[in-house]
């Protein structure tokens, strides 16, 4: 077989186990195919074998001057030029070609071709661009505001009489709508987000119940007409590791929000033991993640022009052009989400600035009245936005009363809030996270340590504690705790693998190529489970964005996520002789390198003191005094941004301590306004050298014998 047939093949199996359609693949193949062969040609090389050698410089250049003969689009040369860049770097890690170490020479030849090609694909990607901008340049412009939310305002009365129904709730003793009608509302209010708002659409997908939760039981943000809102913070959206996105409520959205969520949400999830924490919910309690289909759907059902998310998107960019130097910005910082703006004001602030942006929609809308001319005559379409008379919701322990419409002027104080229950549970989920709970203190905390009980064993566990379980429900909870613990473990084969991947192919983390699995492969972890091939990939892509910088930041995103998601690269537990257990180094750790942190609850020195002198010395044995600041650390309870599951699994509470041996040394480093320790290894650490820092205590110390110290 021909080297050229040989990668082909490989290329091929390497881009199915990414899940890229078939359809991607044969259209990348066909392009490398169609270079390929044409470059050679170019070069008068007629054989019919390929060879890494007929990649050359000359020829790509020759090949890029027939396409500009041949007056090839720009943007057909530049997928020609990412698919063959894909694949040249294939070409370079494949394990049958073996270049690296073959043909060293070839391997280096093909790496200079590489960063020429990407050279060249920079310049290709400014000339799209300037094309963009032409083409955009020479296209009328969008649909005004009022055409825009032109379905809001049709479907409006129908909205609010559903809204209605459930205000006249007194109780949660079932649902009152109909399939359809659940449907109409949940089109109509995430239409509203992404035509009214210009909200992207996975991010009203990915909208989590407990993040509107928090922002209903938060304070209430004042606009400068004294209306109060409040500000949404969606922080679990697919992109959320580069975009930024809050939604901001007036008194009208607010309300009708809450009774969503309090008579339509809540109730399906009790009915249906729904148990996903997205906000938005079908009828049959799976999550409403089809919201651009659900847009068009009703706009088609009220006979209105269709109207996408990203032509709305497109539209604001454009009418705001009229407006006020400050007013394009906060719109513009809006619509962008980029990473960039979350790191600026908007991100930490500033729920203000979302409020301001929301009132500068409002003020495009009136500069464009009813035509789009300029006059400012109030328009029908504005009702669904402006309609925002303040409502005051009674505060009961269980029920809510009918909320009553009444004029709030703008010196007056936020109107009383209505106490959200917690995020629904159902029985199952509860029972679930209670036993995993006691299965993991056999284990330390390690969640992929668990052994998962026979159905018998768990009703014997519950009637051991006076409860009762049936059959039924023991084989469903324990269908949940296995599921529990194979994501634990696919976590840290993925860990695993992606290191070794990253130590094979030689390459940094974001041109990582997806290896192939053996079935040996996917039962590789402490239990011997054998793990589904796609949630083992899928857990890799996802740590490979994380671990894409070679040398992690303390302010960047990359650390932002790992904190989030307590998923060091570098780490692992063991057992430690004479210290139970400890931290050791599953790869070799460069000094300066950032390994873990110690997390925990960050509270001041005074009230850690006090809990030690309140607190039982066994139960506050994590707790970690800062000079600095005077700050500690107190690891020993659990923090409130981590389940308890994720909580006694983080890296930090178990490095043990050293005074002479010492090789990684905590930092303390201001991250989005709040201390975070980090532990930074202070020379090159090798694989498998346990972690040590020294905790600044001795034997004696305080009077007593600290017993582990001798050792």
């Amino acid at each position: 077989m021909t080297q050229f047939c040989l990668s082909f093949q490989n290329f091929r199996s390497h881009q199915r186990k990414a899940n890229t359609s078939e359809a991607a693949i044969n259209n990348s193949l066909a392009d490398v195919t169609r270079m390929t062969w044409k470059m050679m040609g170019l070069q008068g090389i007629t054989a019919q074998d390929f060879k890494t050698t007929y990649l050359s410089l000359v020829g790509y250049e020759r090949l890029l001057a027939w396409f500009d003969k041949m007056d090839v689009n720009i943007k057909t040369v530049l997928n020609y030029t990412k698919n063959f860049m894909q694949f040249m770097k294939y070409v370079n890690i494949d394990m049958d070609l073996l270049l690296v170490s073959n043909d060293h020479a070839e391997f280096n030849r093909l790496s200079c071709l590489q960063i020429h090609i990407a050279n060249s694909r920079s310049g290709l990607d400014s000339g799209v661009f300037e094309l963009h901008k032409r083409q955009m340049n020479s296209k009328p412009k969008p649909p005004t505001p009022a055409e825009v939310k032109r379905v809001l305002a049709v479907a409006k009365d129908d909205f609010d009489r559903a809204m209605d129904e459930l205000r006249k709730k007194k109780d949660d003793s079932g649902l009152i709508l109909t399939k359809t009608r659940v449907s109409f509302i949940n089109r109509y209010i995430t239409a509203y987000l992404c035509l009214g708002q210009g909200i992207r659409v996975g991010a009203a997908e990915n909208m989590h119940g407990s993040e509107f939760q928090a922002a209903y039981n938060g304070e209430r943000t004042l606009s400068d007409n004294g209306i109060p809102h409040i500000v949404v913070h969606v922080a679990n959206h697919k992109t959320n590791v580069t975009q930024d996105c809050r939604i901001a409520l007036d008194s009208y959205w607010t309300e009708n929000f809450y009774l969503y969520f309090r008579y339509v949400r809540t109730i399906i999830f009790r009915l249906k033991n729904a148990t996903h924490p997205y906000f938005f919910t079908q009828n049959d309690g799976r999550h409403y993640k089809k919201v651009s289909d659900g847009i068009e759907k009703l706009q088609n059902q009220y006979g209105v022009p269709k109207i996408t998310s990203s032509t709305a998107r497109c539209a604001w960019e454009t009418w705001v052009e009229s407006r006020p130097e400050a007013e394009r910005k906060l719109v513009a910082d809006h619509l962008c989400h980029s990473a960039e703006v979350a790191k600026s004001h908007y991100k930490h602030g500033f729920a203000k600035t979302t409020v301001d942006a929301l009132g500068a929609f409002k003020a495009i809308e009136a500069d464009l009245g009813v035509g789009g001319k300029g006059n400012r005559v109030s328009v029908t379409v504005d009702a669904a936005v402006a309609h925002s008379v303040p409502r005051s919701v009674a505060t009961t322990s269980v029920d809510v009363t009918p909320v009553a419409e009444q004029e709030v002027p703008p010196s007056t104080a936020t109107p009383p809030k209505a106490v959200l229950p917690k995020s629904p549970k159902t029985p199952k989920d509860i029972k679930v996270e209670r036993i995993m709970d006691q299965l993991k203190e056999k284990v330390a905390g390690d969640i992929a340590d668990v052994t998962i009980p026979t159905p018998t064993q768990l009703i014997d566990m519950e009637k051991a504690a006076g409860r009762k379980m049936s059959p039924d429900d023991a084989a469903t909870i324990q269908r949940s705790l296995r599921t529990l613990r194979d994501n634990a473990l696919a976590e840290n084969m993925a860990i695993r693998l992606l290191k070794n991947e990253k130590k094979r192919q030689n390459v940094p983390y974001k041109d990582l190529l997806a290896p192939t699995l053996t079935a040996a492969d996917l039962s590789r972890n402490k239990c011997g489970v054998k793990i589904k091939e796609s949630q083992l990939l899928s857990k890799f892509r996802s740590l490979q964005k994380t671990y894409q910088s070679s040398s992690l930041n303390p302010d960047s995103d990359d650390m932002r996520a790992l904190i989030k998601g307590q998923s060091w690269p570098y780490v692992c537990l063991r057992s430690s002789a004479n210290k139970g257990r400890g931290v050791f180094a599953n790869s070799s750790i460069p000094k300066g390198q950032v390994v873990c942190d110690y997390h925990g609850q960050t509270i001041s020195s005074e009230e850690g003191e006090q809990r030690m002198r309140s607190t039982d010395p066994q139960a506050t044995n994590y707790m970690l005094f800062l000079k600095e600041g005077k700050i500690c650390i107190d690891a020993s309870n659990q923090c409130t941004c981590h389940s308890r599951a994720k909580f006694m699994g983080t890296y930090g509470r178990y490095m043990n301590h050293s005074a002479k041996m010492w090789n990684v040394k905590p930092k303390a480093v201001d991250l989005d306004g709040t201390t975070v320790v980090l532990l930074t290894a202070i020379r090159d650490i090798k694989a498998g050298e346990e972690l040590l820092f020294d905790y600044g205590v001795r034997r004696g110390e305080d009077g007593e014998d600290i017993g582990w110290l001798k050792k």
